[in-house]
């Protein structure tokens, strides 16, 4: 496999130094807003508080991984100073900014942080989220696919590692015992995509 020496270099600093990679995902939003909502009782979390949780995450948990990933809106700011400068920093391109339709969701990236200002910023990697699932519309696909290979062309001419994770989703009109029933078969179908699993 052909590699850059910068790419190399990055993929090196998201890893130990056995070179294996275990890293901190901290771009979750539900997990820490959610709890975060119902103990404020509002209908919005206050952004001092989960700048607050990711912040303590980041100065206790960095330590202990290889490298940690972020989110643009509510992550990077609060918790790079509590990460390591010899860990690795993975940045998110996309973060609750899909758009949600009958046959399929389109993902987005927030606006402003392309992999051009992920390693601007000292990003070692780019992580995209892709919500995907082969029965989805045509265009939906369409439209994901041409997301997909947007950030991999920016990431190529920026020199930065891309790391993507699959998400499969229930469609609107699916109950979440449907959705669960299939969903190792969606997974599948996903990863059985040659367009999706391209160069």
């Amino acid at each position: 496999m052909n590699i850059t020496p910068g790419k190399y270099w990055r993929m090196r600093r998201l890893a130990d130094d056995n070179g294996r990679f275990k890293m901190l995902a901290m771009d979750q939003t539900g997990p820490i807003v959610n709890p975060i909502k119902e103990i404020r009782k509002t209908d919005k979390a206050p952004f001092k508080d989960v700048a607050a949780v990711k912040s303590m995450l980041g100065r206790y948990l960095a330590p202990k991984a290889s490298a940690v990933l972020v989110d643009p809106p509510l992550g990077y700011a609060p918790t790079i100073a509590q990460i390591p400068a010899h860990r690795g920093l993975l940045i998110g391109t996309e973060w609750a900014t899909w758009e949600t339709t009958e046959t399929g969701r389109k993902s987005s990236s927030v606006p402003g942080w392309g992999p051009d200002v992920i390693r601007t910023i000292g990003g070692d990697g780019v992580k995209v989220n892709l919500w995907y699932r082969p029965d989805a519309d045509e265009g939906v696909k369409l439209h994901q696919l041409n997301y997909l290979n947007g950030i991999k062309k920016a990431c190529r001419e920026n020199d930065i590692p891309f790391i993507l994770e699959y998400l499969v989703y229930p469609f609107p009109s699916e109950t979440q015992e449907e959705f669960l029933a299939r969903r190792l078969e969606l997974v599948r179908g996903s990863l059985a995509d040659k367009d999706i699993m391209g160069p």
